[in-house]
C-alpha cells in the first residue's frame, strides 16, 4: 500500500506547477511504479543484508550500545538540540534559514 500522504502531496505539487488534467496521469503512474520497484529492491537488499554476519554483528552492537548509554545516563541532564553536529551541520549548509525563509513560488 503506498503512503497516503501522496493524496496531499501531488495535488498540492500539481496546483503549485499549474499541472493541466491530462498531464498528471504519467508522473502518477511512474510514481506508482517506481514506488513497487524501488520497495522489492530494498527488500530484496534487506534480506540478503540480514543474512551476512558482519549486519547482524554491527546492529547487536548498536543496541547493545544504546541500552548501556540508556541505563547509565543520568535522567536529569538537560540535553540541548542546537549543540548536536547534526543539527550544526543541517543549520550551516542550508541556504535559507528557517524563519521567513524565501522560496520559489510561481502564481497560476
Amino acid at each position: 500500500m503506498l503512503p497516503f500522504d501522496n493524496f496531499f502531496s501531488f495535488p498540492m505539487i500539481f496546483s503549485v506547477y499549474c499541472t493541466r488534467n491530462y498531464l498528471k496521469h504519467r508522473p502518477l503512474y511512474l510514481k506508482i511504479v517506481g514506488a513497487v520497484m524501488f520497495r522489492l529492491i530494498l527488500v530484496f537488499a534487506g534480506e540478503y543484508l540480514l543474512h551476512t554476519f558482519f549486519i547482524q554483528f554491527s546492529g547487536g552492537a548498536i543496541l547493545i550500545s544504546t541500552g548501556v548509554t540508556t541505563i547509565t545516563t543520568d535522567e536529569d541532564d538537560e540535553v540541548d538540540p542546537s549543540r548536536n553536529p547534526l543539527v550544526c551541520s543541517a543549520r550551516s549548509s542550508s541556504r535559507h534559514p528557517l524563519p521567513g525563509a524565501s522560496c520559489w513560488q510561481r502564481r497560476c
